[in-house]
């Protein structure tokens, strides 16, 4: 179970943060948050605000952090309970 929280912890970025050109006749560039499916979000997102994506920069949704957090929590409670 620890190994798999190790490999869980350090997925590679699919996503990233990067310097984008503001609009069409912007010449001002800003960091923006890109998330792995080319969305471009504010740099503060954690989520691609996109209905259709809400991937994070690991390229995980929401609901796949809060199963991983569980994940986590329950073999943190079993290490403390066999130990």
């Amino acid at each position: 179970m620890q190994d798999i929280i190790q490999i869980l912890d350090n997925l590679p970025s699919k996503g990233a943060i990067q310097l984008v050109k503001g609009g069409l006749f912007s010449k001002k560039e800003e960091e923006l948050y890109v998330c792995p499916n080319g969305h471009k979000n504010h740099k503060d997102q954690k989520y691609c605000v996109n209905p259709e994506c809400g991937l994070n920069i690991k390229g995980l949704t929401k609901e796949q952090v809060t199963m991983i957090n569980r994940f986590k929590r329950f073999t943190a409670a079993l290490s403390t309970i066999l130990s």
